[in-house]
């Protein structure tokens, strides 16, 4: 075999490691909680289908969702933007609190503003 050959091999094996680690990542973290759940005499299928009923299950569900995880994915996103700069962030509640404080703020000054 070829350094070439084994060079093709590896980036075709990084390509495809975008879409592989985050389903294998799913499908370990759904039969661990399925297993957990059968262990302590639960039906991990009922159980499970509620979760996902709960948060995906119609409009408000949806609606609920989002509502709890955006906070989380923009602080997430400041600690990502963060490390790409090189900077070592550890303080992403922090940053949710003062964020909220600043639009607290800002609601506040905008008084005629509906």
């Amino acid at each position: 075999m070829t350094l070439t050959a084994i060079l093709r091999g590896a980036a075709r094996t990084a390509r495809n490691a975008n879409v592989i680690f985050p389903v294998l990542a799913v499908t370990l973290a759904l039969l661990t909680a399925g297993a957990l759940l059968a262990a302590t005499g639960t039906d991990a299928v009922a159980a499970l289908g509620n979760a996902f009923d709960a948060a995906l299950g119609g409009t408000y569900a949806v609606s609920t969702t989002i509502t709890k995880a955006l906070p989380r994915l923009f602080a997430a996103l400041g600690i990502a933007i963060a490390l790409r700069a090189g900077l070592w962030n550890i303080g992403a509640e922090g940053q949710l609190y003062v964020g909220a404080l600043g639009a607290v703020g800002v609601a506040l000054a905008l008084e005629g503003f509906p």
